[in-house]
């Protein structure tokens, strides 16, 4: 599969969470989805401004970070707790083989959405 096949894959399925999310309750914006390696640091490379992985799957139009919120008071307030967003991360993983969510790391980044592709050297 070409990157490019690949990253439409990915569209297709973020478009499928987003659907799921609101389908079933969850209130979510999209937060970042794409980190200019001109700006950020090429693939692999230093990032110039100290923000996300110099491995970041951002870089590649292959990840997408959500915000998830719920209603407090009236007010809609940011979830920043990971295993808040395990039901989305769960139906994430089945929606592709090369589907990860950031929740499953070893330190959990649950509004993490992401393809692995890059190998890292």
């Amino acid at each position: 599969m070409s990157i490019v096949e690949k990253q439409m894959a990915f569209a297709t399925c973020l478009g499928h969470l987003l659907t799921y999310a609101a389908e079933n309750g969850h209130m979510v914006t999209v937060g970042d989805a794409y980190r200019d390696p001109r700006v950020f640091g090429k693939m692999g490379g230093n990032t110039r401004k100290n923000y996300g992985s110099a491995y970041s799957q951002h870089k590649m139009r292959m990840a997408c970070d959500l915000n998830l919120f719920a209603l407090v008071d009236d007010n809609w307030k940011y979830v920043g707790d990971s295993a808040l967003y395990a039901p989305l991360g769960d139906f994430w993983t089945t929606l592709h083989p090369d589907a990860r969510w950031g929740g499953n790391w070893t330190q959990p980044d649950g509004a993490h959405f992401s393809f692995e592709h890059a190998k890292r050297q």
